[in-house]
């Protein structure tokens, strides 16, 4: 081979090892677009291998609830002894992440970590409006577990590449699936009482991976695997719980918090008829219609009356129903609240010339839910915890 050849082919085989490094470069920069999807996918799975464990719970008694047809199919459609999903370790390696509906009727929890081993865990408390629960898990001396990184909150955004690394329903199993943010949603139809936002995601995931972290890129965590809803229209909708809401409700169960807010205040979005209905002028163009004050609750307290109109909590807008109700879930129990609202007042809200005068603002302190039973505890409450 001519020397001219070698210095050709050496030079050819330098460019594709630049172009090769800097491919790699390009999927591990934070900033980069145009990623590899399957080298950060395989990046992010070992990153999590020690983190993500498989979930396994044994019912009080076999159960054959509707709620849990898609198990008992899988499992040959027997009544089922329990259920079973992935989690992850969270920043203190003694609590597990998972999702809530693995824990229904658990009375006996055990979680299976990466190498085999298994350890019992017990329910810290869970939070069905944010579909969030937390395990706490004695792993002795001697268990290699590793807790995740978290992502942004701010850093989500649509279009964003992310995989999916969970267990097999064995434990012996570590999948992995990958796909894109494809929506981040306020309102999902059959979810009643959704989050302030769900991760819409379109990779693929099984049974077993309910619970699973959806991580980004750099193997952080973004969400975790809600489950699936389907559509009007029957499509199915893959949902998540994004990051920013597994690390508020998750920090206020471990620090004990699971009294539920409550203001017991109930409303509905303005339309025409109400708006004719109770005079309310066009100068208000937005905000919540409070249908219903409990009596003695801290929304009575604080004077506030069915018709009037919230306008803001504190810096936040009310533009409609999902602003109050994305507000009240983050709220915490002993916080006071500033609220600005309209109240029909004669000679002022009827006068087309009127510019304020109905206008009013007051406070409200968050108190813990009546438990059930109590007097006031059929009101609409910011959120609702769970534990043993």
């Amino acid at each position: 081979m001519k020397i001219a050849q070698v210095i050709g082919l050496l030079s050819l085989f330098l460019l594709l090892f630049s172009i090769s490094m800097r491919t790699i470069a390009i999927a591990q920069d934070t900033g980069a677009k145009g990623w590899e999807l399957e080298y950060s996918a395989e990046v992010a799975a070992e990153k999590l291998l020690k983190s993500v464990v498989l979930v396994e719970t044994r019912f009080d008694k076999p159960r054959n609830d509707d709620k849990y047809l898609p198990w008992a199919y899988f499992r040959g459609g027997r009544p089922l002894k329990g259920l079973y999903g992935s989690g992850f370790v969270y920043k203190d390696p003694r609590y597990v992440i998972t999702n809530y509906f693995i824990l229904d009727n658990a009375e006996y929890i055990r979680v299976v970590t990466w190498d085999g081993k298994a350890y019992p865990a017990k329910l810290k408390a869970k939070s069905e409006p944010f579909r969030i629960a937390v395990l706490e898990v004695d792993w002795g001396p001697n268990a290699d577990v590793v807790p995740v990184k978290l992502a942004s909150p701010d850093d989500l955004a649509v279009g964003e590449p992310i995989s999916i690394t969970g267990r097999s329903e064995t434990g012996r199993d570590y999948v992995s699936t990958v796909g894109v943010i494809s929506a981040i949603r306020k309102q999902i139809p059959t979810v009643e009482v959704p989050t302030e936002e769900f991760i819409q995601f379109d990779a693929a995931f099984s049974l077993p991976m309910t619970g699973a972290p959806l991580v980004n890129v750099r193997g952080e965590v973004v969400g975790m695997v809600s489950g699936t809803v389907t559509e009007f229209g029957g499509s199915n909708i893959n949902l998540a719980v994004p990051v920013g809401d597994l690390e508020m409700i998750a920090d206020r169960i471990i620090a004990g918090k699971t009294e539920t807010p409550w203001s017991g205040m109930e409303g509905m979005v303005l339309t025409p008829q109400i708006r004719m209905l109770n005079k309310i002028p066009e100068r208000i163009s937005q905000g919540l219609f409070v249908t219903y004050v409990e009596p003695g609750s801290p929304a009575d307290i604080s004077g506030l009356k069915p018709a009037d109109v919230i306008l803001s909590l504190d810096d936040t807008t009310i533009t409609q129903v999902f602003d109050y109700n994305a507000f009240m879930r983050r709220v915490e129990v002993g916080q006071v609240i500033h609220i600005k609202y309209w109240r029909f007042v004669p000679g002022v809200s009827d006068n087309p010339s009127a510019t304020g005068g109905d206008i009013f603002e007051t406070v409200m302190q968050i108190v813990p839910a009546p438990e059930e039973g109590e007097e006031g505890s059929s009101s609409s409450s910011s959120g609702s915890y769970h534990h043993h």
